[in-house]
């Protein structure tokens, strides 16, 4: 499951990272960090919600607002990309 989720967000995540990076007005040092961001902080939520028990699940005795939490963040990870090309490309 966690390789089909990676890939759909390398999918998604690479369309707003290309627009950034061939986009025009400024100089190529600032899209290529934009684009490098866009395309790597939808990978660090997904690596956060893995690697932390309370939100991936794993840990039994924590209350289910931290596993709503990290469904969140999750799903956070498709969404992401196209704020941070929003934001980025308005500035």
């Amino acid at each position: 499951m966690r390789p089909a989720v990676l890939l759909i967000i390398a999918l998604f995540t690479a369309v707003p990272a290309l627009l950034l990076l061939f986009s025009q007005g400024r100089p190529l040092a600032q899209r290529v960090s934009w684009a490098i961001v866009t395309f790597i902080t939808p990978f660090a939520l997904v690596f956060l919600v893995q690697m932390v028990p309370a939100l991936n699940g794993s840990a039994h005795d924590n209350p289910s607002a931290w596993r709503a939490l990290g469904v969140l963040l999750s799903t956070a990870g498709f969404i992401l990309p196209w704020c941070l090309f929003a934001i980025l490309r308005g500035r």
